[in-house]
Parts: structure tokens; sequence; C-alpha cells
């Protein structure tokens, strides 16, 4: 079937730029300082362990860069997929208008995702809140870690901060 894909904004959205690519590259950083954590209970030693917040940045950041040529337009278009980077909107059930192009099917696919926002809540103005978008762009190691939700994305989140040796404390 001919597909069209319609993208306003980054190729790989909320999974390649703060969703699970990132998570999970942080999450890797973290288990394994973990795991050298608990090697003097099993006998295995070496230098004083650190962590290195802004390595660990740097890291994720080449993972998503390793990552994103698989979701590119031009991979997309080599598998035969029309790629449109234009905002899109609907003059009636059967048509998308985006950028100059007009799109007719019979069916569509609306995969919009979600972007995170700080919620409103008295006195947050009063310390630097972060989101997902920004969690794993730790340049340097936070104090203490207050996660709002106890979704899986804020477990493993503060999880992985933990692991590196960041207190954390979830709320749900």
């Amino acid at each position: 079937a001919p597909v069209v894909l319609v993208e306003a904004g980054r190729m790989g959205g909320a999974n390649l730029a703060y969703g699970a690519v990132p998570s999970k590259a942080f999450i890797a950083a973290a288990r394994l300082h973990e795991d050298l954590r608990r090697g003097p209970a099993i006998g295995v030693t070496g230098a004083p362990l650190q962590v290195n917040f802004g390595k660990i940045s740097e890291h994720v950041r080449a993972v998503v860069e390793a990552v994103a040529p698989n979701v590119s337009a031009e991979r997309l278009a080599a598998l035969g997929v029309t790629v449109i980077a234009a905002k899109a909107h609907f003059t009636d059930r059967n048509t998308v208008v985006a950028g100059e192009a007009t799109i007719r099917a019979r069916r569509f696919v609306i995969a919009t995702g979600a972007a995170p926002a700080v919620p409103a809540l008295p006195g947050i103005e009063t310390v630097e809140p972060t989101t997902a978008e920004a969690a794993f762009d730790a340049t340097r190691k936070p104090s203490h870690l207050l996660v709002l939700g106890a979704g899986g994305r804020g477990l493993e989140l503060a999880q992985a901060y933990n692991r590196l040796g960041v207190d954390a404390t979830v709320i749900d």
C-alpha cells in the first residue's frame, strides 16, 4: 500500500528525542555502574568508582545519533514511503493537506505522540523542574531527584538515577 508520512517535527519523534532510545542508553550506564558497585561483594575490585554525568550525557547523545539514520526521511523514502515535512490538517474525512501536498486516502493513522510538560503545582517555580526531554541530558549530578509519577518511565528514571548515586523519591 502506498504510505505517506507527515512529520512537522523531528523524525523519530519522542521515542528518539527523549523516549525509549535515550532512556535505554542512560539505563545501560546506570546498570553498568550498579554492577561495578556490587563487584567487591563477589571479589571484583578496581579503582574508585566515579560517575561523570557529562560523559553519560555524551553517551546518550551518541546512541541517539547512531539510531537516527534508521528513522530518517532518506531511509523511509528508500523503503518507498513518501515523507512530507510539514504540519497537516484535514479538509474532509478523506483528505489531508500537508504543506503543498494534498493526500487523499480511505484510512489515516494519527500518531501525534505527546510532549512532556511541567505541571502547574504550587511552589514549582521555586525549583528547577525538568521533563523527560532533559532528564537524560544532565551534565552534573543532582543532589536529589523527585519524580512525579510512578508509571514505568518514572520508575525506570528514578532507579537509573539511584544506581548512579542520586537519592530519588517517587510520588504517585
